[in-house]
């Protein structure tokens, strides 16, 4: 290949428009999410009628032996990384949070 015919290829290839892999193309909003919505249980308009703070505070407190609780989220498959949660506060009736999943624990009352 001569000088000149490789820097017509270079130009010819610089000068190419360039397209999006099919992965990253733009559809339009009205079908971007139709088949994720489509097969989601109970997708209609009544689907949650509680808020995810409601959800929440309907579990119960979790009374802990000693001053660390250990949560993993339930299940160590599917759950999260474990967090180790200090309960000895300046009020031990107040709960102490999970970051992750949002469980309350509180120390057990020595009696």
């Amino acid at each position: 290949m001569s000088q000149r015919a490789f820097r017509l290829a270079i130009r010819a290839t610089r000068l190419r428009p360039r397209t999006f892999r099919f992965a990253t193309q733009f559809r339009p909003a009205s079908t971007r999410n139709a088949r994720l919505f489509a097969t989601l249980p109970g997708s209609g308009a009544d689907h949650q009628t509680r808020t995810p703070q409601e959800m929440i505070n309907s579990v119960p407190v979790i009374e802990v032996d000693g001053d660390i609780a250990i949560c993993d989220g339930g299940d160590p498959h599917l759950g999260h990384p474990v967090e180790y949660i200090q309960l000895n506060k300046v009020d031990p009736t107040q709960p102490s949070i999970c970051g992750y999943c949002g469980l309350r624990f509180v120390r057990k009352p020595h009696h």
